[in-house]
Parts: structure tokens; sequence; C-alpha cells
């Protein structure tokens, strides 16, 4: 008899312990999520002022979100370049933002609901969305494992923890790359500011990674190509290995992705005619730049973007005129954040081209550029930055 109840008692232990433990993560999942959607939320409503007469479309609200992002990092950047990223100055600009938002909305919402009517999903996109979100569900509960990531946790949350800890950019000599543009990093800090977890920061760099895997969908069929070619295009983003690794820990190279896909798709949209060329392109730079912020990289894929859009206007000699707008577009996202790393080191592309620009004194010695040289181009071959030093 009382073993029985020593064995129910150990049953019911064991239940409500697994109980508990399927709560907690369920916990943290919601809790995670909640605070990127606030933070998603200020962007769009950042976005929505400057994209409101230019983007069209099914697409137009994640487009709007994206820009917004940009447009929330590149404040962050001056708040640190100020020294005064804090709390309170983050939930004006919030503040700001929403009442600016607000009172164009109401003044749009007839438009909005005339639209609404008539632009109704046919059942090819309803399936294609419902499929992608069953998977990006499935997909966003990898960001609650602990990350080991190197570069995560070696670089990319120290610097948004040294950008919280000190109101605004610093060199830290003690955290890798320190001098790098930090547009991710930035909303990593953002995030910082409302909870320490890393979990959280991990499931904002997968919010945008979902977002732009659903923003591929929905741009098919707003310039009326089938939904199906859409769903295929994000379902390949999603078949690497690669991108879902990177894509579900906090690092910046979905972001990346994420923005230069994103400018390519408007940029698109100007080069076939859905669109004011001029002013799309202008906003396709915002979100180039934003790569170009995040990756030195993600300026080369802009550029190539670029010519993919070229190749594809159907009045090449628009998009050239429009060119102007989309560098000035660029600049103004990455330019701040650029001129971080040259005030810190004297060279935009640090450590690289260190040939040209020089090698300050107090930052790597020369045999950690070699070492740095030879881990990007893992031993294979010369790489870009051994031709530039």
């Amino acid at each position: 008899m009382v073993r029985s109840k020593v064995c129910w008692y150990r049953r019911f232990h064991d239940a409500a312990f697994k109980l508990a433990h399927l709560l907690g993560i369920v916990h943290l999942w919601v809790a995670s999520y909640a605070r990127v959607a606030l933070i998603l939320a200020i962007a769009w409503c950042m976005g929505y002022p400057l994209s409101r007469r230019v983007v069209r479309g099914p697409a137009a609200p994640l487009v709007t979100l994206l820009v917004g992002v940009a447009v929330f990092s590149l404040i962050v950047c001056l708040l640190g370049w100020l020294r005064i990223f804090r709390g309170w100055t983050i939930a004006l600009v919030a503040v700001g933002a929403a009442a600016i938002s607000a009172r164009l909305l109401i003044g749009d919402l007839p438009a909005w609901r005339r639209k609404l009517r008539v632009a109704r999903p046919d059942a090819a996109t309803i399936a294609s969305l419902a499929v992608l979100g069953l998977v990006l569900l499935a997909f966003s509960a990898l960001v609650l494992y602990p990350s080991a990531a190197f570069d995560a946790t070696s670089y990319h949350l120290p610097l948004a923890r040294d950008f919280v800890q000190r109101h605004g950019l610093v060199y830290d000599p003690f955290v890798r790359f320190s001098f790098f543009p930090q547009a991710n990093e930035s909303m990593f800090a953002v995030m910082l500011l409302l909870t320490a977890n890393p979990v959280a920061s991990a499931a904002l760099e997968y919010s945008l990674l979902a977002i732009v895997v659903l923003l591929l969908p929905l741009w098919f069929v707003g310039s009326g190509r089938r939904a199906g070619g859409g769903l295929i295009a994000a379902l390949i983003v999603l078949a690497s290995p690669v991108v879902i690794y990177a894509g579900t820990a906090a690092f910046v190279d979905t972001w990346t992705l994420t923005f230069v896909l994103a400018g390519l798709l408007l940029g698109l949209d100007a080069a076939e005619g859905r669109s004011h060329v001029a002013a799309t392109l202008v906003l396709a730079g915002v979100l180039v730049g934003e790569a170009a912020a995040t990756k030195y990289t993600g300026a080369l894929y802009g550029a190539i973007a670029g010519l993919a859009v070229l190749a594809a206007a159907h009045q090449p000699r628009a998009i050239v005129r429009g060119l102007a707008g989309a560098v000035g577009g660029f600049l103004a996202i990455a330019l701040p954040w650029y001129l971080w790393t040259i005030h810190t080191t004297g060279d935009p592309l640090y450590p690289y081209a260190t040939g040209i620009f020089g090698n300050r004194e107090g930052l790597w010695t020369t045999a950690e550029i070699k070492l740095q040289q030879v881990v990007g181009r893992g031993g294979i071959g010369p790489g870009p930055g051994a031709a530039l030093s």
C-alpha cells in the first residue's frame, strides 16, 4: 500500500515537473516574441510616414516595417553618438513616432478600407501564407535553445551590452570588432533595454528573417506573379541549414540578407513600373544602407542587387536618373555608422584596407590582421581583404 502511494506520488511529481517545464518554455517564447512585437510596432510607426505614399500592394505593410527598422537603427546610432542612448530617450522617440503615424493613419483609413474591400486574396495566396506560417512557427522555437554561437557570444551581444551600459558608441578593446558598424547590434541594444535574456535578441533576428520570407509571396502576388512562385522562393530561403542556424541566433547575417533582398524587391517594383521610380529607389537605398551598416559585405550585395534592377528595368534611363536618390537613401542610413569606424580606426573598412589607410597604434597588430584575413577566406585562395591590404 505504501509502495503504491510512493509510485503514485512519483508519477504525479514527474508529470507536474514536465508540465511546469513546458509552461516555462511557453512563457519564454511568448515573452520574447511579445518584446519583439513591441519593437517592431515602434519601427512600423517610424516607417509609415516615409513609405505611405510610395509602397503599394499587399507587401506594403512589411516593407514599411523594414524601412522603419532601418530608421530605428539610425536613430539609435545618432543617440549613440550623443551618448544619450537610454530607456527614456527611446520612449520619447517611440511616442513621437506613434503620434505622427496615428495622425497620418486617421487620414488614410478611408483609402485603407477601400483597398481592403477590393484586394481579397485568392485561395493560392492564403494557402501559401498558411504553409509558410506553420513552417515559421515551427522554426521560431529554435531561438529558445541556449546559444553557444561564437559570434553571438563573443561580440554581437557584448557590443549591444556596451551600447546599453555606456549609453552610446564606445571602443572596447576587450570586445572583438568593437570598431564595426553596428546597425543590427543597436537593435539588440534596444532589446536589452527590455530584457537581458539573449533569447529575445535571437527572437528579434529570427523575426526579421520571417518578415522577408513572408514578403516574398506577397511581393509575387503584388507584382502580378503567382503566389506559388513566391512560396517556392520563400521555401528555398528556409531550405538552407545555414540560414536557419544564423537566423535563430543573435547573429547579423540574416539581417543583412533581409534588407538586401527587400531592397532588391523594392527596386524591381521601380524597374517594372509599379511605383514612382525616384521615391521607390530612395527607400530601396535605405534598405540596402541598413544591410551595409550591418556588414561590410552588405554594400557589395546591394551593388549587385542594383545591377539586377538596372538589367530588369523597362526604362533603364529612369533607373539611372533615380540613382542619386538611391545613393542618398543609402548614405543616410550607412554613413553615420561608417563614420564611427573611421573615427575609431581611420579606415572605413578596418581591419581591411590597412595598406591604404594605415593602422593606428592601439588597434590590431599586423599579425592579428593577417590572421583575420586567413579566417575570413577559410584558408582557400586570396581574399578581398588581402587585395586591399
